[in-house]
């Protein structure tokens, strides 16, 4: 048996005193109420080893940095003490640890019994590993087994741990934007800035929406707020926080599959969605157009297959299922003489730009 004891104590006066502090600080860093209650269940969810939620959290922002989610993450890591996995990026990105399994093993003999995985600094140039990620959020009974480093005796144990990977604005890491499942399970909030005062006690932005104060010294409270903060999580437990996902945060979900599809802007820039399901387009003609933007472009080698192009299309254009576009298999496509052509994947609700 693996015993593991936070590195703090309950204290319920401690607990009343801080709270409003720490509950302020919550509404700056989460500051729309549904996101705020959806990021909190999460976490109220790792309170016990049983994994049931099959999602996990991405911090990261639109507004140029500075929008609280690294010091977001230390409050959570300082409050899951030992029970959190420090420096957990290269353990979720793909290729890590390919060349040595002993470091892959003892990488996951390390997370037994852990709750929390915080994966910071995740930048372009890496690439998420979507089936380990997928594997260890599918709910509860993901089975890890491994080889003890340096001995050839075996372990075994149940996952328990969430996962929070942090990246900035624009530095997105790879993934299969294709894959909708890896897809449907990340949780993104983050839209607060926080920003330096003058001597004055005054910035140019604090009063644009959702911008406050910068304190660089918070972080000194945080032993003290773990206390309240393990009130606020047990009351959001079974709350049903993550049963609706606001959609506000679909939209950010959106952003960041776009992200991850290298040929996004490419379809961006001609498609217009209009949402009407008289609007056809067949993903032959899209290839067709860009087969001939590529042999336009003397020297370009970033052309990629057809196969590739229609699962590119298809994942940017499922993404857009709010704005009334629909993906079909198959469909009747008007012709020139008013007659209709059955015709494989279209997409009903856009045009081409012309």
């Amino acid at each position: 048996m693996v015993m593991t004891h936070a590195t703090w104590s309950y204290d319920g006066t401690l607990a009343a005193a801080k709270r409003p502090a720490v509950e302020a600080f919550l509404r700056q860093v989460l500051p729309v109420d549904a996101e705020r209650r959806v990021v909190l269940s999460y976490f109220a969810g790792l309170l016990s080893g049983h994994r049931d939620m099959k999602k996990f959290l991405v911090l990261t922002d639109r507004r140029a940095g500075d929008n609280g989610k690294t010091t977001f993450a230390q409050l959570m890591s300082r409050f899951f003490s030992s029970y959190a996995v420090p420096r957990g990026t290269k353990f979720v990105c793909k290729g890590s640890f390919d060349k040595d399994r002993d470091s892959h093993d003892a990488g996951l003999a390390g997370c037994r019994g852990k709750r929390l995985m915080v994966a910071e600094e995740l930048k372009g140039h890496m690439t998420l590993d979507v089936a380990m990620l997928k594997a260890y959020t599918g709910g509860r009974g993901s089975e890890v087994e491994g080889r003890a480093c340096g001995s050839a005796s075996t372990f075994r144990y149940i996952w328990q741990s969430g996962f929070v990977l942090i990246f900035n604005e624009g530095d997105a890491p790879k993934f299969d934007a294709q894959d909708q499942a890896f897809l449907g399970r990340m949780v993104v909030p983050m839209r607060s800035k926080f920003v330096p005062l003058d001597a004055r006690g005054r910035h140019p932005e604090l009063d644009d929406e959702f911008v406050f104060p910068m304190n660089k010294e918070l972080s000194s409270e945080f032993p003290s707020w773990c206390p309240a903060l393990a009130e606020i999580l047990l009351e959001c437990r079974d709350s049903g926080g993550l049963d609706a996902i606001p959609e506000s945060m679909r939209e950010w979900r959106t952003d960041i599959a776009d992200a991850g599809n290298t040929l996004a802007e490419w379809f961006a820039d001609r498609v217009a969605i209009t949402g009407s399901p008289r609007d056809a387009v067949a993903i032959r003609e899209l290839w067709d157009l860009y087969r001939s933007h590529c042999d336009l472009e003397q020297g370009d080698n970033s052309r990629v297959s057809q196969r590739e192009f229609k699962e590119l299309a298809l994942a940017f254009f499922r993404t857009k299922r709010d704005a009334g576009v629909v993906v079909k298999d198959k469909a009747a496509i008007k012709q020139e003489d008013g007659g209709f052509l059955s015709v494989r994947w279209v997409v009903l609700g856009i045009v081409i730009s012309r």
